[in-house]
């Protein structure tokens, strides 16, 4: 069987099934909110274990969750491709690196998760030149045969789903450690007929221009607030607190961010959002990150946060949602 067919010996499991198969590869799971990523566990992938009888006892409480497995713990790190973002990008790295065959799932929204053997005590940028997407190590990813909303479906929901089922193979010389020398791919163009596409790639994580963070506020107040998962609602924060966080105008940013917050309505939101907890959590949010698109668990730039804010629906027009300037509507 080549490695681009499903295998569906695990892609056919139940939950349970799926989440003791991987465990007794001595990866390990934890169970995450059914069609979402959030853990359904108080401490998150921190809880995540091998032993049977307690993901019993979690499948038998939560018989539809779906199964995360916690990277760093497990001895693996993974490339988290979202080729749906920059399909262009995604090839031209392609073009420049060899992609070892090892464990690699399609994601819910199309993209694509690469599980490799980290070197031991490694720790690893959130981001690597030239790839759409980010390293997961210290977090976590959902596993097949699990299902999720997301972006790359248009919200909709989405199946994860193995291709390679074999062991993962030693991270390639490409996917470096923090501390590594040359983590970023040449860039020479003489040598390298993808180096337009790469740097552009590079530009992406600067600082925010004034264009872009008028775009943010226009779409955070024009938008409908109506995203399919709360990981797209903290990837938005994190992006808009990436462009306006000690800056003159962040107190604007801010109290947009929260108006648009607050307007949040189904599919993506339930129970557990709201208003106050929404609130705070923006706060804690915001206070927590920092500017760095390098360190580990650092936020998203306002690069991610834009597509996520133009796939919503237009808001519908009111009183209160007009913004008129003074010269508007005069002959």
């Amino acid at each position: 069987m080549s490695g681009q067919e499903p295998k569906p010996s695990v892609n056919e499991m139940s939950p349970l099934e799926a989440a003791l198969y991987y465990a007794r590869r001595g990866w390990k799971v934890f169970p995450v909110a059914p069609e979402e990523k959030s853990p359904l566990t108080k401490n998150g992938h921190h809880n995540a274990t091998c032993d049977e009888d307690q993901i019993r006892a979690w499948w038998e409480q939560w018989p539809d969750a779906n199964i995360g497995v916690s990277l760093a713990d497990s001895g693996l790190v993974a490339l988290d491709v979202d080729s749906y973002n920059d399909e262009a990008g995604w090839e031209a790295f392609k073009a420049q690196h060899s992609i070892p065959q090892t464990f690699t799932q399609r994601t819910a929204g199309g993209g694509w998760h690469y599980v490799f053997l980290p070197p031991e005590d490694a720790s690893y940028p959130r981001t690597l030149p030239g790839v759409p997407g980010e390293i997961k190590h210290k977090g976590y990813i959902v596993m097949a045969p699990s299902q999720a909303a997301s972006k790359g479906n248009g919200g909709g929901i989405g199946v994860y789903q193995v291709l390679d089922d074999r062991e993962p193979v030693p991270a390639p010389e490409w996917l470096k450690p923090k501390g590594s020398n040359d983590n970023a791919p040449t860039t020479d163009r003489t040598t390298n007929p993808h180096a337009e596409a790469l740097q552009q790639f590079s530009q992406r994580t600067s600082a925010a221009t004034e264009a872009q963070k008028g775009e943010l506020l226009r779409l955070l107040r024009d938008r409908q607030n109506t995203i399919a998962a709360y990981d797209d609602w903290l990837n938005v924060v994190f992006g808009v607190h990436f462009a306006f966080a000690g800056e003159p105008d962040e107190a604007d940013g801010r109290a947009v961010l929260l108006d648009w917050s607050l307007r949040w309505s189904a599919p993506g939101r339930d129970d557990r959002h709201t208003d106050e907890k929404l609130a705070a959590e923006l706060e804690k949010a915001w206070n927590s990150s920092s500017k760095s698109v390098d360190g580990e668990g650092g936020p998203i730039t306002h690069r991610t946060a834009l597509p996520i804010l133009r796939g919503l629906p237009q808001r519908p027009l009111t009183v209160s949602s007009l913004r008129l300037s003074p010269h508007k509507f005069r002959s």
